[in-house]
C-alpha cells in the first residue's frame, strides 16, 4: 500500500486528489507558462462589429486570432449563419429561420441594430462563409440543430459536406452542446475535429473521448485547474468561453487551456 501522497497533504490545500490528478495539474501549469492558448473571437469581433457578419470576420482575422467562431443553423432550404433561431434580436422578424427560405432572408440587414455603419452587413449563409473564410484562419462552427432528429441529421450531413466539397477539415472544428449531434458528425468524417460546448463540466469524460471528441469548450465560470487536469489525463483539450477581462484572461492562464474565446480579438491578441 502507498503512503499519501505528500503535495496533497498540505495543510489548507483542500480534499486530497489522486496522484495522478496533481501531476497533471502541474503538467498543466507549466504546459501554460510555455505555450498559449488558441486566441479565438466569439462571433468575430462581436465587441466591435455586429455578431456572424462578414464585418466581425474581417477584423477578427486582421486582429490577427487563430481562428473565429461562429453559429450555423437551418433556414428552410440551407444552413444560414446565425446565432439565434430568429432575427429578432437583429431588427428583423420573430418567425422562425427554420420556416422561412433563403430568397426571403439573403437580403436581411443583420448590422444596422449594432451601429447605422454596418448597415450594409447581410445574412450569410454556409457557402459564403466557407468560400469567403475558409482557409484565412480556423473556423470553430458550432451546430445549432432543431429538437427534431431528421433536422439534425439533415444539418450535420449539410455542414460536413460543404467543408469536404472544399477540402477544409484541417481549418475547421465542429462544436455542439449536444454530443448525439457531434456522433453524428462522427459517423460521417472520422478527422473533423469535435469540441463539446459544456455549461458545466461532464461527468463522463471517459465517453466523451470514446466518442472521439477533441476539446470541451467550458463556461469559464465553471472552470478549475483540476478539470484541466482531468481532461489532460483523458486525451481531452480544453477550450473556455468567454474571457473579455484582464482577470478573466488570468484565470484562464492559471488553469492551462488550450483555447480561448473572447469578444475582444484585438485585445485578446495584445495581452499576449
Amino acid at each position: 500500500m502507498r503512503g499519501p501522497n505528500p503535495q496533497s497533504a498540505i495543510p489548507g490545500s483542500g480534499p486530497e486528489l489522486p496522484s495522478d490528478t496533481i501531476a497533471a495539474t502541474l503538467s498543466a501549469m507549466r504546459a501554460s507558462l510555455i505555450r498559449r492558448p488558441l486566441l479565438i473571437a466569439h462571433r468575430g469581433d462581436s465587441a466591435g462589429c455586429p455578431e456572424n457578419t462578414a464585418a466581425a470576420f474581417e477584423s477578427a482575422i486582421a486582429a490577427g486570432v487563430d481562428g473565429i467562431e461562429l453559429d450555423v443553423r437551418l433556414c428552410a432550404d440551407r444552413v444560414v449563419v446565425c446565432h439565434d433561431g430568429t432575427l429578432q434580436r437583429y431588427g428583423g422578424p420573430r418567425s422562425a429561420l427554420l420556416r422561412r427560405p433563403w430568397h426571403a432572408l439573403a437580403g436581411a440587414d443583420v448590422g444596422s441594430w449594432f451601429a447605422p455603419r454596418f448597415h450594409d452587413q447581410r445574412l450569410l449563409d454556409l457557402d459564403a462563409l466557407l468560400d469567403g473564410f475558409g482557409g484565412r484562419t480556423s473556423l470553430l462552427i458550432e451546430l445549432k440543430p432543431p429538437r427534431v432528429a431528421t433536422g439534425q441529421r439533415r444539418l450535420v450531413r449539410a455542414v460536413v459536406a460543404a467543408i469536404a466539397k472544399r477540402r477544409l477539415a484541417k481549418h475547421v472544428y465542429l462544436l455542439a452542446f449536444e454530443l448525439p449531434v457531434l456522433r453524428l458528425v462522427r459517423r460521417l468524417d472520422a478527422d473533423l475535429r469535435l469540441v463539446w460546448n459544456r455549461e458545466r463540466p461532464p461527468k463522463d469524460l471517459a465517453a466523451a473521448a470514446a466518442a472521439g471528441i477533441y476539446a470541451i469548450d467550458l463556461d469559464r465560470r465553471r472552470l478549475k485547474p483540476e478539470f484541466v487536469a482531468e481532461c489532460r489525463a483523458h486525451g481531452l483539450r480544453v477550450f473556455t468561453y468567454t474571457a473579455n477581462t484582464v482577470a478573466e484572461l488570468a484565470m484562464t492562464a492559471r488553469c492551462g487551456v488550450d483555447g480561448v474565446l473572447s469578444d475582444r480579438p484585438a485585445w485578446l491578441v495584445g495581452r499576449h
